[in-house]
């Protein structure tokens, strides 16, 4: 006789279990707030794309490490951007 016959294995009883845990919402969390902050510079990138023209790397590098926030204060602020050397300056007064 099988002893596993009878017994039905769920492996979402313990899938329910880990997604309870605060490790994996964390880690859901933080997968969420990345991809906002993507495509938070994705619509950037495309506004000044539109708006000044290609932009040097080293200004996409710098746009990529900004924080939602600051992509949010970016894509107001690049309404009044003539040039790149504007963009340029915002970016320095973060620092």
């Amino acid at each position: 006789m099988n002893p596993s016959r009878g017994k039905v294995f769920t492996p979402f009883t313990s899938l329910s279990a880990f997604i309870g845990r605060p490790t994996y919402q964390d880690i859901i969390q933080k997968g969420r707030q990345r991809g906002k902050q993507e495509e938070a510079v994705l619509i950037v990138m495309r506004q000044l794309t539109l708006r000044l023209g290609l932009l040097d790397p080293v200004l996409q590098q710098r746009i990529e490490g900004l924080s939602i926030t600051r992509l949010e204060e970016l894509s107001e602020a690049l309404l009044n951007f003539e040039t790149a050397t504007d963009l340029a300056v915002w970016l320095d007064q973060e620092q």
